[in-house]
């Protein structure tokens, strides 16, 4: 099965762009929610979508979409529920941070792989 990210190569510009902007609605219409939550979670889709709105107020519009989620208080895991959280947490957090250093030169930066004590990207559990 195709990753998400290899499923997004492969679209093109104004797809990527529809894409981008209607997902989630579209996962929340159709009640979809444990597919939606999966995505949520990946990190080559939230890259991409970083990649998509580099600015303060793109991070602002990300993680505005995780509170619209989360909101709807869908039937998850506890641990699902607790992930989408931090990382709709961490997104309000770099917004702020990328508005006050101008240094920091994409929003990516902030999210990259865990790495381990010896600089090695950390196995997904």
């Amino acid at each position: 099965m195709a990753s998400i990210k290899d499923k997004l190569n492969q679209l093109s510009p104004d797809r990527k762009r529809v894409f981008n902007n209607e997902l989630t609605r579209f996962f929340v219409q159709s009640k979809k929610y444990d597919k939606l939550a999966r995505i949520l979670n990946d990190y080559d889709f939230l890259c991409f979508k970083i990649e998509q709105k580099q600015s303060t107020t793109g991070l602002q519009s990300i993680s505005a979409e995780y509170d619209q989620f989360l909101a709807l208080q869908p039937n998850l895991s506890e641990e699902s529920l607790s992930a989408l959280t931090t990382i709709r947490d961490a997104l309000s957090t770099t917004a702020y941070l990328f508005h006050q250093d101008p240094f920091l030169s994409l929003p990516k930066q902030a999210l990259k792989p865990p790495m381990n004590y010896f600089g090695k990207k950390e196995s997904s559990r």
